[in-house]
């Protein structure tokens, strides 16, 4: 074995646990990201540069859950069916064309579910509720105050919190900003993510070429809106080429992602790249099976993440990385939906590493549980096909029996 193997060898002695590489991350001072300006309702997908406040309430006044006619309650008080209430219909209130009156005694409004309460009223009573002849109506039951009216901030008050700094905005923080006074907010820019490829057989003149097939997916697996991710192109196995590829696309990112070149092989070069670019090692090697050669650099504050070319490995690791590097450059921690569920068979991982096993969701005796997916030989591609998300077991763990509970993270799509 020659020295440049054993160095390269070397650099894999010390590998850090999942939780040192997660700590690591967090602490590094990375360069802040870009934000922008958006309308609030393009912002789903997005990432919340501020913590957002209601401005106003929602609804902004009394309106009625239901069909039905707007009344005093208090002219109900007592009121049977052998001794009923009866209102004159003043008029109608239906959404977008209020009743411009005040309600006086012994009168009551038409009104229609989403209409504004009249003034002077304070409860509806249900259109099927009542009998209705000659532009009256009769009441035979008593109608509580507020009874089938949502009060003026009753869904949202001025001030509520509607999303906090750092969280992923979804489909129903829109409707709630929108009706809350918020036009526009603050987002994080979508995280610019440079992939690139490495490996001489990667090339079509290669002896022992090979469908370069994980970079679809690499490409894929990030959602839109927090990340915008392109393709740099496939570099030899030469350090030079592969700083240079990195070096010129630079301002072009925020994120660079480098597939291959990462493990103990005479051909892995991404190391010797990363010096002649002069990168600082956040770290290198993790405790992971799979994963264990992945490795972290910085550019000038940005992140250069290394993985295997392997693609089920650069899935699962691309994934679990942009978990950590989202929550250190954006705050986000509601990336990925994480659970305690049972396990449905019995597994043997050894303990020294954390093993990351494709799970999928089963229902077995009433209950929802976690079926591993890998078998004896490890990950395969075959092991996504199906999974639901991934097993997460800690390095002191020999293994898991049927129905023990298990960290599992579910997959963000």
């Amino acid at each position: 074995m020659d020295s440049s193997v054993r160095k390269k060898m070397g650099r894999f002695n010390s590998l850090f646990s999942m939780d040192e590489v997660s700590s690591i991350v967090r602490a590094y001072p990375w360069k802040k990201l870009s934000t922008i300006e958006v309308e609030t309702a393009n912002s789903a997908g997005m990432v919340a540069a501020d913590t957002i406040v209601a401005r106003l309430n929602s609804p902004a006044e009394p309106r009625s859950l239901v069909d039905g006619y707007a009344i005093k309650s208090a002219e109900t008080d007592g009121c049977s069916p052998a001794d009923p209430s009866h209102f004159r219909i003043a008029g109608k209130s239906e959404a977008g064309k209020g009743f411009d009156s005040t309600v006086s005694e012994g009168e009551c409004v038409e009104i229609y579910t989403g209409g504004i309460l009249p003034r002077g009223s304070d409860a509806i009573v249900m259109a099927e509720n009542v009998t209705v002849s000659g532009g009256l109506i009769m009441a035979t039951s008593p109608v509580r105050m507020g009874e089938n009216v949502a009060a003026a901030g009753e869904d949202i008050r001025a001030g509520t919190t509607l999303i906090s700094a750092g969280s992923m905005i979804k489909p129903w923080h829109l409707p709630a900003m929108m009706d809350g006074g918020i036009s526009r907010l603050t987002v994080f820019s979508p995280i610019r993510v440079a992939v690139l490829s490495t490996g001489d057989e990667l090339f079509p003149d290669a002896r022992d070429h090979i469908e370069n097939s994980g970079i679809p997916s690499i490409m894929a697996l990030f959602p839109w809106g927090l990340s915008n991710t392109f393709w740099i192109g496939q570099a030899h196995d030469d350090p030079r080429e592969i700083a240079r590829k990195i070096g010129e696309s630079s301002d072009r990112w925020d994120l660079a992602i480098i597939t291959g070149g990462s493990s103990l092989g005479r051909k892995d070069e991404v190391p010797e790249a990363m010096e002649m670019l002069g990168t600082m090692k956040v770290f290198g090697g993790m405790r992971t099976k799979p994963g264990r050669t992945t490795s972290l650099y910085s550019l000038d504050g940005r992140p250069i993440l290394s993985l295997s070319g392997f693609p089920s490995t650069s899935i699962l690791m691309a994934d679990l990385m942009f978990e950590m590097l989202l929550e250190a450059l954006m705050g986000v921690t509601d990336y990925r939906i994480r659970q305690r569920l049972p396990i449905a068979s019995d597994i043997s991982t050894g303990s020294g590493y954390t093993r990351l096993i494709p799970g999928t969701l089963v229902e077995m005796n009433g209950r929802t549980m976690v079926m591993p997916e890998s078998g004896n030989r490890g990950m395969r591609l075959g092991s996504l096909l199906h999974s639901s998300g991934i097993i997460i077991i800690p390095d002191s763990v020999e293994g898991y029996h049927s129905g023990d509970m298990v960290e599992f993270r579910i997959w963000w799509k």
